[in-house]
């Protein structure tokens, strides 16, 4: 059992019967690379705060922030299926990963 699996069997053997585990997806990080990418100082914070080097750093290609992109879709595949084995458990149905949020919805002061 993985990691994701031991935590919710803790949280189902242990919360109150009439309790529910919400798991949420994870966001898509592209999208916030495709809004700022192209902004010096959204790539300066997330270069001086360590922000997801894998995907937002400059250097990477397409082809790499791509391949991150798609870890993360199966990362919320796992998450989906480990929630499924818990009667209690409720998955967001990759609502939080499917959000098309705008630069609106991101804070200027830290850009993640």
């Amino acid at each position: 059992m993985g990691y994701t699996g031991s935590a919710l069997a803790a949280l189902d053997s242990g919360l109150p019967r009439r309790s529910h585990i919400f798991v949420s997806s994870i966001p898509d990080l592209y999208q916030l690379w495709a809004i700022y990418h192209t902004r010096s100082t959204a790539q300066f914070v997330w270069d001086v705060a360590d922000i997801c080097h894998s995907l937002l750093a400059p250097d990477r290609t397409d082809e790499q922030r791509n391949q991150v992109r798609e870890r993360n879709i199966a990362f919320n595949t796992v998450l989906h299926q480990e929630c499924a084995k818990y009667s209690r458990c409720k998955f967001d149905g990759n609502a939080v990963f499917g959000y098309q949020f705008t630069a609106n919805d991101v804070s200027t002061l830290d850009y993640d």
